[in-house]
């Protein structure tokens, strides 16, 4: 007894003496690229204190409809976005997720270190999910700011608050990288 407590023990000193290899980090460098714009920045929208008018509401949702278009006749459908979403609960580690016609295929961290236990969470941050966020919110009186990619026209930043107590919400996404050709 004595003898496999001693051997219990000079294996957990070992382990603990021998590093175990670092995490092995995704290849964010070369393969994949940002792509180059000169536009100017993207307009922003602001909400005033009392939340959307009608009239407010129907230029959002115009406006969404018109920047989806833009977004899909680019024709990107292989990509890798950087999300991070701040709210009243709990704050989530930002993440990046890569997207393959239309589904969220892998989830890494901001490192690029591989995380699957990232991808569920993440999973609905797609560009598409992105206009679809900012729908839904503007339908629902409470979006408060948007903001879009100057070059690719994504949202990039969508701020809310469904008007009850600590309901506060704040997504944003970028920047949007491409695999090199």
């Amino acid at each position: 007894m004595r003898l496999t407590l001693l051997l219990g023990l000079a294996g957990i000193v070992a382990a603990a003496c021998h590093r175990t290899p670092a995490p092995r980090a995704v290849d964010v460098g070369p393969a994949w690229a940002t792509t180059a714009c000169d536009t100017p920045a993207a307009p922003v929208f602001h909400a005033t204190g009392g939340g959307l008018s009608p009239a407010a509401r129907d230029s959002i949702l115009r406006d969404v409809e018109t920047r989806r278009a833009a977004w899909r006749a680019r024709h990107i459908t292989h990509y890798r976005l950087r999300v991070s979403e701040t709210c009243f609960c709990p704050r989530s580690p930002p993440a990046v997720v890569e997207v393959r016609e239309g589904m969220v295929v892998a989830a890494f961290d901001t490192a690029g270190r591989p995380a699957p236990s990232l991808r569920a969470h993440w999973s609905s941050y797609t560009v598409e999910d992105l206009f679809n966020v900012i729908e839904r919110t503007a339908r629902d009186g409470a979006v408060q700011e948007v903001g879009y990619d100057a070059c690719l026209g994504y949202p990039s930043v969508i701020k809310g608050n469904m008007r009850h107590v600590d309901t506060w919400f704040q997504i944003g996404a970028g920047p949007l990288t491409r695999p090199r050709s």
